[in-house]
This record gives C-alpha cells, sequence and structure tokens, in this order.
C-alpha cells in the first residue's frame, strides 16, 4: 500500500467534504432567500392591509360628509348600517389581506426549513461518504497486504529439491 494510495484516498476524501460542504452552503443560500421572502411577504401584506384601511376610512368619510350634506341624520337608520357595513367590509378585507399573506409567508418558511435540513444532510454525506472512502482504501489495502504475504509464504508440503532425494542410496 504505497503513499500514492494513502495520497490519492485524502484527496478523494477532502474532495468529497468539500462538495458536501459547498452543496450545504448553497443550500443555506437557498434557505435564507426564502425566509427573506418570508419577511417581506409579511411586510408587503400589513401594508396592503393598511392602504385598505386608509382607503376605507376616506370612503367611509366621504359616505358621511354626504349624508351630512343631504341632511340625513348620522345616528341611526339606513346611514348608520351603511357606515357599519362600511367599516366591517374594511376590516374584513384588510384582515383577508393579512391572512393570505401569512400564509404565503407560511409557504416561504416552510421553504426554508427543507433548504436547511438539505443543508444538515449535504454536509453530513459529504463526511460520510469521505469515511467510506477510507473504509474502502483500508479494506483494498488489506487485502493488497493478504495477497502479497501469501505470495511469500510457502504452502504446506513444499519441498526443496536438494531435500527430495535424501533418504535414497
Amino acid at each position: 500500500w504505497g503513499t500514492d494510495m494513502a495520497l490519492g484516498l485524502i484527496l478523494m476524501a477532502g474532495a468529497q467534504i468539500y462538495a458536501g460542504i459547498k452543496a450545504g452552503k448553497a443550500q443555506r443560500d437557498q434557505a435564507l432567500q426564502y425566509r427573506i421572502a418570508a419577511v417581506r411577504q409579511r411586510l408587503k401584506a400589513e401594508s396592503d392591509a393598511r392602504m385598505i384601511e386608509d382607503q376605507g376610512l376616506r370612503f367611509q368619510a366621504n359616505q358621511a360628509a354626504g349624508f351630512v350634506k343631504s341632511g340625513v341624520a348620522l345616528d341611526s337608520g339606513s346611514p348608520l348600517a351603511v357606515l357599519m357595513d362600511t367599516a366591517i367590509n374594511v376590516e374584513k378585507n384588510a384582515k383577508k389581506t393579512r391572512l393570505t399573506g401569512d400564509w404565503t409567508a407560511e409557504g416561504y418558511d416552510a421553504g426554508a426549513s427543507v433548504y436547511e435540513k438539505m443543508a444538515s444532510n449535504s454536509v453530513m454525506s459529504g463526511f460520510t461518504s469521505a469515511a467510506g472512502t477510507f473504509l474502502t482504501g483500508a479494506k483494498d489495502a488489506q487485502g493488497d497486504y493478504s495477497e502479497s504475504k501469501a505470495m511469500k509464504t510457502p504452502s504446506v508440503g513444499y519441498t526443496h529439491k536438494w531435500n527430495e532425494g535424501a533418504g535414497q542410496a
């Protein structure tokens, strides 16, 4: 078992470890992008919901101004019901926007979790492959050693030529 073989095994194992680490880094980077997308989605949903609420308040103020301009009292009857319906619809739309954003963000978070697990598995796989390379190399080296030892050891029943004629007169 030569130095070349040992060096080859070390290089091969090192390459396997490096490949696992590199793949793990790429997958962690992808997970980070998913985490960032989730945060952005939540922020956008919150911003959109606030815009819906602001627009709803302006619309409701315009409704109230229209009723007052017409001389209709706002504290009872149909005008009050209309203003309450507007407020309820605005609240529902804002809540729906937040929920939809949160569900989308949860999808990104789930994707990030998958990539994080894949990264961990890739790194572990690199080290496992390297260990397998060393074990296979050791097994092959042991086999080479056994073969070379068997070639040097005389087999049972071996006799030298000079001893064949002994005892004959």
